[in-house]
């Protein structure tokens, strides 16, 4: 409580969010603050022209794409969550506004809150389990993305190491196909008919739990997820979710085939690099011939943009 009403600790906070936010793309900006007119009981930040989302009049008077915005609200969340780990714990409409060009504005940074990277890393599973993959997963798909999930509730801290194994297959694989049921506008599977029993187990033995760092990100949703629905009123978080997800998938998938492609370039300048610097002369025929071959299926990648 004393350090949300020190004005040079909520100083800090603003240049650590605002640092966050730096080649992520954000549509976010944080008024800048001056230090040099700043104390423990005042604090001087730039002033930026904007107004209350929630001040429906005025965003209608700004023209504004309110869909866009609605999803750029829950995008900033997001982003906090499984990207940067650095959390805006406190985003009521009175600390989230926009400006004439919707660009988002954040106010007041007393309450802020840093994620373990484990805890970011194990969100982006969850979100990868239940959100990517074929509408209609097969059995092995099932499997591999409950694993995803339930090994991201034990990094998140949801999911206490040494839990019952089937049990949390079973939740796992649950929740994927209520998941995939729902994107598909298919009809759910009862939660009490399939893994009550199982729910019921792993709650008894304290294998479930709730982290306190969640308190803050169960809050600051909250209220983020009413600001998105006083713009888009029809919003379906379901469907808002994608956008964000899928690019995180995309990036995900993007690095692991970058970290591939360095490798076996490595691999290949390692062949030529046999003979020393005598431009791989004294490197075995067939050696040559594959770190050839592998050099020009890169080249030929990059070329693709693979």
């Amino acid at each position: 409580l004393y350090e949300e009403i020190d004005y040079v600790n909520e100083g800090k906070n603003a240049e650590q969010f605002a640092e966050s936010l730096v080649g992520t793309g954000s549509n976010v900006v944080v008024p800048k603050v001056f230090n040099d007119a700043t104390t423990e009981k005042v604090l001087t930040m730039e002033y930026i022209e904007s107004v209350k989302m929630t001040d429906t009049p005025k965003v209608d008077a700004l023209g504004l794409d309110k869909k866009k915005l609605s999803q750029e609200v829950l995008d900033t969340f997001l982003l906090q969550l499984m990207q940067t780990g650095v959390l805006h714990c406190d985003p009521h409409p009175g600390n989230m506004c926009v400006t004439p060009s919707g660009r988002i504005v954040l106010y007041d940074f007393g309450m802020m809150d840093t994620l373990p990277q484990t805890t970011v890393q194990g969100m982006r599973k969850i979100a990868f389990g239940l959100l990517n993959g074929s509408p209609t997963p097969d059995a092995k798909e099932i499997a591999t993305r409950g694993d995803s999930v339930m090994e991201g509730l034990e990094m998140s801290g949801f999911l206490q190491p040494g839990a019952n194994a089937t049990a949390v297959r079973m939740v796992g694989e649950f929740l994927v196909r209520f998941f995939s049921d729902q994107a598909a506008g298919r009809a759910t599977q009862d939660v009490t008919e399939q893994i009550d029993y199982e729910l019921r187990s792993l709650l008894g033995s304290g294998a479930i739990a709730f982290p306190s760092a969640f308190t803050f990100v169960a809050r600051a949703f909250t209220s983020v997820d009413g600001i998105a629905k006083s713009l888009q009123p029809e919003i379906e978080l379901r469907q808002a979710l994608d956008p964000f997800v899928s690019q995180l998938i995309t990036d995900e998938y993007t690095s692991q085939a970058n970290a591939k492609r360095d490798a076996l370039l490595a691999q290949a300048k390692g062949f030529f690099g046999q003979g020393g610097e005598g431009g791989g002369e004294g490197l075995p025929r067939d050696a040559a011939l594959v770190a050839a071959g592998v050099l020009a299926g890169v080249a030929i990648a990059q070329i693709l943009g693979l």
